[in-house]
């Protein structure tokens, strides 16, 4: 089943208005969006997120640009290379080095952004919020 992500409908830029809108929803509640994850391809329907226009977004509203470009680029060109036949490459230590390194650090934003969380859903409740 397509999404409103496929390219084969012309439905991509809802995507992004509609993200748009939820941000903005986002902020006037208080809340603080702080990650965007797109689909760069899926294997059953070949659907691909308007990944020019979410980056677009990312930038203009301050959510996880850095996370994002650090590793969007790199995974679509390995999807390029291994589209024309590329199949036999193999990582050099120095890169899975890189990688761990950068799984390591991705893995501490996600848990400090969790502890905030959890930190700002209990103020919630003790300042007599549902906390949800």
């Amino acid at each position: 089943m397509t999404g409103p992500s496929s390219p084969a409908l012309p439905l991509a830029g809802l995507l992004v208005v509609a993200l748009e809108q939820a941000v903005a929803e986002d902020r006037r509640q208080g809340l603080i969006p702080m990650l965007l994850v797109a689909s760069a391809g899926t294997t059953n329907t070949g659907a691909v997120d308007p990944l020019p226009a979410l980056a677009e977004l990312c930038r203009r509203e301050g959510i996880a640009e850095g996370l994002y470009y650090s590793w969007s680029k790199e995974f679509l060109e390995a999807g390029k290379r291994r589209l024309a036949g590329d199949t036999a490459r193999a990582a050099t230590s120095s890169e899975v080095t890189d990688l761990r390194r950068e799984a390591r650090a991705l893995k501490e934003v996600v848990a400090e952004q969790a502890l905030e969380l959890r930190l700002l859903k209990k103020s919630m409740v003790g300042a007599g919020g549902d906390g949800e």
